[in-house]
């Protein structure tokens, strides 16, 4: 190696509050920086790190190097960071637990370690890792692997109703199996998600052929053995079942009606529900509402899933992972030979809530391909989910309070 390199490798960091060069991992010797016990990081993370905004960002953790942030919630963030020495990029997860109340911080340990509990029981090619769980001071952290990419569900959703993209029915395949796939799976060891929505799921790109789907964010994650009611709902209000919203049984169905709902937004462009959160509350526990209604020009198979996938009642759901893929596959193989509109769209309001608004975009399926998707899953690609804001949904608690009141006020009149 050559003196230019030599020096180019050593000064390869900067301090990410006063810019001064070092290697990475070194301490920050200018006073104000070693007072913050801060390290030099890669210099292509430094004008992305938002020091002024984290105090973090430079810090040790343990091992890990925190050099930027990826995302936001409640009371806590998501990190990039390397692992030193050997300069492995990861996900790390820490709760913020200065200010919080004991009850609030006795809720967030417990949501941390049952979300450890899940990653570590599950290994799943569809499912982010977890590397190590710890704590920081009185802070606890997960370290995972970080999903290359950055491109989740959601925008290729945006993209399809922007009409950059055209979704086809291989792209619909390519998402909804690996992703039953990585439910089945969590539910096999006995924990439900409970938070499955087009943000929580990654699309990791791979050399050729389709993205590998990730799912990420057990935050919400419960056993499924513990089935009594929440204080609250806990959520994502567009993606939450029924019984999440009126304190049922939770169980592998929960999740899987979410798919439901992903499954209308991936073929009509547009979710079955729309509205201010609460009116969406009240479509969701209403049997008389019918979440395909709009689509009275798609084949009858996928309606017949569609309504079995959204049903009010757990019971008329499909109740595995299993179930739910076969019928999928039958579903879709009744799109051969139909026209490339597969369905007259509905178009989601603008004051829609509880997931981004998305312009209603019919699938181009193309005819005659793939007349039926192998049940196999050796030719599937794999999907993965990922959120930072992962404490709660997007009801504000006033709204959860109100929504509640008005069930309460309603039980004399109606079954709810």
């Amino acid at each position: 190696m050559d003196q230019g390199n030599a020096i180019h490798d050593e000064l390869a960091g900067q301090c990410p509050s006063c810019y001064g060069f070092g290697a990475v991992g070194a301490p920050c010797l200018t006073p104000s920086c070693a007072a913050r016990e801060l390290h030099c990081v890669p210099a292509a993370d430094v004008y992305v790190a938002e020091t002024g905004v984290d105090p973090l960002i430079g810090r040790l953790i343990d091992r890990y190097l925190i050099v930027a942030v990826i995302g936001s919630g409640g009371f806590g963030r998501v990190y990039r960071a390397v692992e030193l020495p050997i300069g492995m990029r990861v996900a790390l997860k820490v709760a913020h637990l200065e200010g919080a109340s004991p009850a609030e911080t006795a809720t967030l340990l417990a949501r941390f370690e049952q979300e450890a509990s899940a990653l570590a029981a599950l290994n799943h090619p569809n499912i982010v890792r977890l590397l190590r769980y710890g704590s920081f001071g009185v802070n606890p952290y997960l370290v995972m692997e970080l999903v290359p990419g950055d491109r989740t569900l959601a925008q290729l959703l945006t993209e399809s109703a922007d009409g950059r993209r055209a979704l086809t029915r291989r792209d619909v395949a390519n998402v909804l199996f690996p992703l039953l796939d990585a439910l089945g799976a969590a539910h096999a060891h006995g924990f439900v998600h409970r938070d499955v929505k087009p943000e929580n799921i990654m699309l990791q790109p791979l050399p050729s052929g389709p993205p590998l789907l990730r799912l990420l964010d057990f935050g919400l994650a419960r056993p499924v053995a513990m089935r009594s009611r929440a204080s609250r709902p806990m959520g994502t209000p567009l993606y939450m079942a029924p019984e999440q919203l009126s304190g049922g049984a939770i169980g592998p169905w929960t999740d899987l009606y979410a798919v439901g709902v992903i499954t209308c937004e991936l073929i009509f462009g547009t979710p079955p529900f729309n509205g201010e959160t609460e009116h969406v509350w009240r479509q969701k526990l209403d049997p008389k509402h019918d979440p395909v209604a709009g689509a009275a020009s798609a084949p009858p198979e996928i309606a017949t899933f569609l309504r079995q996938a959204l049903a009010v009642d757990p019971t008329e759901r499909f109740r595995e992972a299993e179930e739910m893929r076969a019928a999928l596959a039958v579903a879709l193989g009744a799109f051969v030979g139909a026209s490339d509109a597969a369905a007259t769209p509905r178009r989601a309001p603008a004051e829609h809530r509880g997931a981004p608004t998305r312009e209603a975009r019919p699938v181009a399926w193309p005819i005659g391909e793939l007349a039926n998707h192998p049940a196999a899953r050796d030719d599937d690609p794999r999907l993965l989910v990922d959120e930072a804001d992962w404490f709660e949904g997007d009801a504000t608690d006033d709204e959860e309070d109100a929504w509640f009141d008005s069930v309460d006020a309603a039980s004399d009149t109606r079954d709810v």
